[in-house]
C-alpha cells in the first residue's frame, strides 16, 4: 500500500499532524525541488525498495518523527492515504 509523498513530506517537515492529514482533502502544490527532497525521503523509508511504504514501514517512520501509533491507528491512516 502506498503512503502519498506529498503527504509523508508535510509530515517530515513537521507542517501537518495525523489528524490534520487525515481530515485533507484537497491536492498541495509544492514546488519541484522539495518534491526531490521528499522522494529522498521517501526511499529512506521505504526499507525494502518496492515503491511503496508499509504500516510497519510508516510505524518506523512517524516513530523517527515524534509520534507514537499504535497498531489500529497505522492501518487507519494506511487505509485513508492509500492512493492506490
Amino acid at each position: 500500500m502506498p503512503f502519498h509523498p506529498v503527504t509523508a513530506a508535510l509530515m517530515y517537515r513537521g507542517i501537518y499532524t495525523v489528524p490534520n492529514i487525515l481530515a485533507e482533502q484537497h491536492p498541495v502544490e509544492i514546488p519541484e525541488d522539495e518534491l526531490e527532497e521528499i522522494r529522498e525521503a521517501f526511499k529512506v523509508f521505504d526499507r525494502d525498495g518496492n515503491g511503496f511504504i508499509s504500516k510497519q514501514e510508516l510505524g518506523t517512520a512517524m516513530r523517527s518523527l515524534g509520534y507514537m501509533p499504535n497498531e489500529v491507528e497505522l492501518e487507519v491512516i494506511i487505509q485513508r492515504l492509500d492512493m492506490d
